[in-house]
């Protein structure tokens, strides 16, 4: 068994500027129709500190696509045993100002269907998560492009 582990800070800079990094991103949503909605969390820290942007992150190294989606929904969301399925792949760069330095970002999407009674919980990652039904033309290209790609 292959030993998951996170890569400290200092190296995963260095490592930024070097290779691509991969992501999960997760599109929550609810509902049906006109009621259809979709999480955002506003985030505590880097990248997008204190912007609206879509639940997700780094996968360890070791860890399977589907092993990195359960985690950042457990530690995340607070949500377990919920049906998520892949929707696409949307790669980007990031500019330097959010890491300190330039990145290039491969993510994998899934998308989440969670039932009307499931409210996640904020964790340390987001200070507030709410519900939206529309995609707003202020809100960061990457965003905007991954709810385009997941059909809102």
């Amino acid at each position: 068994m292959i030993k998951k582990r996170r890569i400290a800070n200092a190296l995963y800079k260095k490592i930024l500027q070097a290779v691509p990094i991969s992501t999960v991103d997760l599109v929550v949503v609810r509902g049906y129709g006109k009621n259809r909605e979709f999480l955002l969390g506003k985030r505590r820290n880097k990248p997008y500190k204190e912007k609206w942007f879509i639940p997700g992150g780094r996968i360890l190294w070791g860890e399977s696509l589907t092993e990195a989606v359960q985690r950042h929904l457990k530690g995340e969301l607070g949500l377990h045993s919920v049906h998520f399925s892949f929707v696409s792949h949307y790669s980007f760069e990031n500019p330097p100002g959010e890491q300190g330095v330039r990145y290039f970002a491969l993510l994998h999407i899934y998308r989440v269907e969670i039932g009307k009674g499931v409210e996640p919980r904020p964790d340390k990652e987001n200070s507030e998560f709410a519900w939206f039904k529309k995609i707003y033309p202020s809100w960061l290209e990457p965003l905007q492009q991954i709810l385009k790609i997941a059909g809102l």
